[in-house]
């Protein structure tokens, strides 16, 4: 632990290094469609940033799905073991608040999950156990959740770790289950409709969806914990909007205890 939480007080002083940065929200309109979201990046992101190898370019219907870059979990006691210590594990620590613990944001479901993804990963690692790779979902996407003000939230794109255990295909996403991994399927159908979307699995290393797929960059490792950092102050005013003590919620006694 004390290793992690050297490696991870590190990151901030790489992400510094790259102002040219811009996260790539997963949020949409209510009535917006994937495709008049991605239009509205065209106009912001730099010709630069279009690359044929994105997660978004190499997305296929989810019949056509190949899963062999989930690397294979042995046991599910590994399994459980990688969930419950990202789920759970208060390592992030913020200038506003030295003191207090931070885990990731798994409480603010509106935008943020290719840090959380991220995060997921670097921390995993860390603490030697296996990297997931990362699953992309793209299309009309909602969630209901009692952690949004009204009730619900809309992407046009999610990404979470994912890992194979016994040839079935299992997403480490506490923002979506809380209580355990989730098999891929469930993970498709709690978000939209099976039919109506497109995915594909990535390299651990893989940020956000216009980041290049199968090539492996650290710059989504040095970008995260800024991007982190944003995220939890967000979750922070989420929670006292909602009627929670932010000590108590993202503290000791998180919703899932």
């Amino acid at each position: 632990m004390n290793k992690l939480l050297a490696l991870l007080a590190f990151i901030p002083c790489l992400v510094f290094a790259n102002p040219s940065h811009l996260s790539i929200s997963q949020q949409r309109a209510p009535n917006e469609t994937m495709e008049q979201v991605v239009k509205r990046f065209s106009k912001i992101l730099p010709q630069s940033a279009w690359t044929k190898e994105s997660p978004f370019n190499k997305k296929v219907p989810l019949m056509d799905m190949d899963y062999s870059l989930a690397p294979k979990i042995t046991t599910y006691a590994e399994l459980l073991a990688m969930f419950h210590f990202v789920r759970d594990t208060r390592f992030l620590y913020e200038e506003a608040q030295p003191g207090f613990g931070r885990r990731i944001s798994w409480l603010y479901p509106d935008d943020g999950c290719f840090a959380r993804a991220a995060m997921t990963g670097m921390s995993l690692q860390m603490q030697h156990f296996i990297r997931p790779a990362k699953i992309f979902a793209f299309g009309e996407l909602s969630l209901k959740t009692p952690y949004s003000v009204k009730g619900e939230v809309f992407w046009w794109y999610h990404v979470a770790a994912v890992v194979n255990y016994m040839d079935s295909i299992y997403v480490l996403d506490p923002a979506l289950k809380p209580d355990g991994p989730i098999l891929v399927g469930d993970w498709y159908n709690k978000m939209g409709i099976e039919n109506d979307l497109t995915g594909v699995v990535c390299n651990p290393y893989t940020y956000d969806p216009f980041d290049y797929c199968y090539k492996i960059s650290s710059k989504g490792d040095i970008n995260a914990r800024k991007d982190q950092s944003r995220y939890l102050e967000k979750e922070w005013s989420r929670m006292q909007s909602l009627g929670f003590d932010p000590l108590q919620i993202l503290g000791n006694n998180p919703p899932w205890n």
